[in-house]
């Protein structure tokens, strides 16, 4: 009878054992399966944390660029920078006390003939490696043929020489219009511009073009005049006096960086 029960009614009586609720905690159901049933608060004690979510962190902006409003010191001297599509362009005047007197090519001084190493020499200084100054180059410019004894610059210093220090060049040889001259300025470039007769010279002069205002004016750079740098200009004014016809894909160059990813242009006589 014994060895009978044994075989037969104690799986039974297991069996009825685990039917009314006697199984092992891992194997029953959650609470939360069965509606209105409370938690259990220690099975909530020792429950494992949720893992938080990871919080994505904000992209960074990019710097702006900083300004500092040129000025004429009492020395002589200019400083001051203004901020542009390509970042700080760092300000040098063609009468400043350092090399006004520099008499290029050892006839023509930079106060009068030197807009356009004073003009390169801003690009160059603030946009590239290179640390130049008007002096350095003027120096450049005459030993690689830019230099018109009695004139001042050849118009190809501009695309040729910014080129060769390895900035990007583009002619916009188009429809001179204000939405134009906007458009070709973007938000990475600046521009270059040779004008005629007027309100900037006699003769001939290079200015920059550094940015647009919403009011539809233009911001300029003018290494002869820190009053003309400092106050916005009419793009109309500007493409009336623009020097016409222009060799070398002028009047109007857009300046600007080359990609990262991209290398500039091999020059076997770059500076």
């Amino acid at each position: 009878m014994k060895k009978f029960l044994l075989q037969h009614c104690l799986p039974l009586a297991l069996i009825f054992l685990c039917s009314i609720g006697y199984l092992p905690l891992s194997c029953k159901m959650a609470a939360s399966a069965f509606p209105g049933r409370p938690e259990n608060p220690i099975l909530e004690a020792f429950a494992p944390e949720p893992t938080p979510e990871p919080t994505p962190e904000p992209t960074p902006e990019p710097p702006k660029p900083s300004s500092n409003p040129p000025q004429l010191l009492a020395d002589g001297t200019y400083t001051g920078s203004i901020a542009t599509g390509m970042g700080t362009l760092t300000y040098f005047n063609q009468h400043d006390s350092r090399w006004g007197s520099y008499l290029w090519g050892g006839q023509d001084p930079l106060t009068s003939y030197g807009c356009g190493p004073t003009a390169l020499a801003m690009v160059v200084n603030s946009f590239t490696e290179h640390s130049v100054t008007p002096i350095d180059m003027a120096a450049w410019s005459k030993e690689h043929g830019y230099y018109s004894p009695g004139h001042g610059s050849y118009h190809n210093l501009v695309p040729e020489g910014l080129a060769l220090f390895g900035l990007r060049v583009e002619s916009c040889r188009m429809a001179l219009t204000p939405e134009n001259i906007i458009g070709a300025l973007g938000h990475d470039k600046i521009l270059v511009l040779l004008m005629g007769p007027g309100h900037f010279t006699a003769n001939g002069h290079f200015i920059l073009i550094t940015g647009a205002l919403e009011d539809g004016t233009v911001n300029i750079v003018d290494p002869q005049s820190l009053e003309n740098t400092l106050n916005p200009w009419d793009p109309e004014l500007i493409i009336q006096e623009a020097r016409m016809p222009c060799e070398y894909g002028g009047p109007v160059w857009a300046v600007s960086r080359y990609p990262q990813e991209s290398k500039t242009p091999d020059v076997s006589d770059s500076p």
